[in-house]
């Protein structure tokens, strides 16, 4: 080979390492490029996944405060007193409760309780009954299943009679929103 046909292919051998050495540097910032796209991309899929999962559970957590919502307006509604006829809507349902036991109606003391920084609050009636134990038993009965608020807290038993009759006093309590 001939001097000048040495220097053209040395000359085609420098330019081809020259392109080979481009050519791997390139690619090699093309892969780190492409690698990085490609963890940034399933690292986005991953939050999007953990993202919709949060908003699943949002939504089912808002339909459940809604229906809780719904519970508390029924509740306020359908079973709680109304503060302005307190005393009138009780006594009414006591008399409803006292004559489907037949009993007749005794005197009634009211005790009112205030919570503090709530809404609901309770008024307690206290009475005085004799009577047998099967009537006692109805009564009770009754104000379980009575369709407001409207509970047993304390029976206080004040006499046993020898024919099976009880001296009682009853303690109930209302709860009304005020």
């Amino acid at each position: 080979m001939s001097c000048k046909e040495r220097r053209i292919l040395l000359g085609i051998c420098g330019l081809a390492l020259l392109s080979l050495l481009f050519f791997v540097f390139i690619g090699a910032k093309q892969k780190r490029s492409y690698t990085h796209s490609r963890n940034l991309r399933q690292a986005r899929e991953s939050e999007l996944k953990r993202v919709e999962i949060l908003t699943a559970g949002e939504e089912n957590n808002w339909s459940t405060w809604q229906q809780t919502l719904k519970d508390m307006d029924e509740l306020r509604t359908s079973y709680l007193y109304s503060q302005t006829d307190l005393n009138q809507q009780l006594r009414r349902d006591l008399q409803e409760i006292f004559n489907q036991n037949r009993i007749q109606t005794p005197a009634l003391g009211y005790e009112y309780s205030d919570f503090e920084n709530e809404r609901i609050k309770k008024v307690r009636i206290n009475f005085d009954l004799a009577l047998p134990y099967t009537t006692l038993r109805k009564l009770i009965h009754s104000v379980e299943q009575f369709h407001k608020l409207l509970m047993i807290e304390k029976i206080d038993f004040l006499d046993i009679g020898s024919q099976g009759s009880f001296k009682v006093r009853i303690t109930l309590a209302a709860y009304y929103e005020g």
